[in-house]
């Protein structure tokens, strides 16, 4: 996908040595940049994200990943323009479970540490509380210290409710942003109604992701 057939950009954020990522929504032609970018991640970072050993993502996990209904299934990414072909550094989505949005985040490892997580997070918890949702829930490995560290400077507590072992499940309630973020907040929403309000389709069930 080239810059000039992407979507509309509703945020950019301001990366080290001059770089812009622009956050968008997902859209179902992504489905080759989904696979370069997870393709692209250390042994590590997709041992973290799919919590198993994962080489690749079949044509259906790639199919699924970029076609998100960005209703009940919210997907975001940020990506860079290198060689003139737009990137994707960033993947983050969650999915409407009860009055939970379950997320799950992976960042490019050489883009890990510029605050790109924090930005998406606050995206999705914005789309997910507007939508009526009640709660941010994630699951971590209890092996990725780095990410539970982040989670808890996100303002997730670890939950009490049991999990496979080897899994930390993380929550926060989605009460309303505050003041300091709340008009950026409020602009990104109506940026991202606009573009995906003639896409939204809800569906009953979702594979794991």
């Amino acid at each position: 996908m080239t810059p000039a057939t992407a979507p509309s950009v509703f945020e950019t954020i301001r990366l080290p040595r001059g770089v812009v990522a622009v956050v968008r929504p997902v859209t179902a032609a992504d489905d080759g940049a989904e696979r370069d970018f997870f393709a692209g991640l250390s042994d590590r970072s997709r041992f973290n994200r799919f919590h198993g050993v994962v080489n690749g993502l079949s044509d259906a996990m790639a199919r699924y990943l970029a076609g998100a209904d960005q209703c009940l299934h919210v997907a975001l990414v940020a990506t860079v323009v290198e060689g003139g072909r737009e990137t994707v550094i960033a993947d983050a989505r969650y999915v409407a479970c009860g009055d939970c949005a379950e997320f799950a985040i992976a960042v490019s490892d050489r883009f890990q540490g510029c605050g790109i997580a924090a930005r998406l997070l606050d995206a999705l918890a914005t789309c997910a509380r507007r939508a009526g949702l009640r709660w941010l829930v994630g699951e971590v490995l209890a092996s990725n210290q780095a990410m539970l560290r982040f989670a808890e400077r996100m303002g997730f507590a670890r939950s009490s409710r049991a999990c496979d072992d080897g899994i930390v499940r993380v929550e926060r309630a989605l009460a309303a942003p505050a003041q300091g973020r709340a008009t950026r907040c409020s602009r990104l929403v109506r940026l991202v109604r606009s573009w995906l309000a003639p896409r939204c389709a809800p569906q009953n069930m979702f594979v794991p992701f």
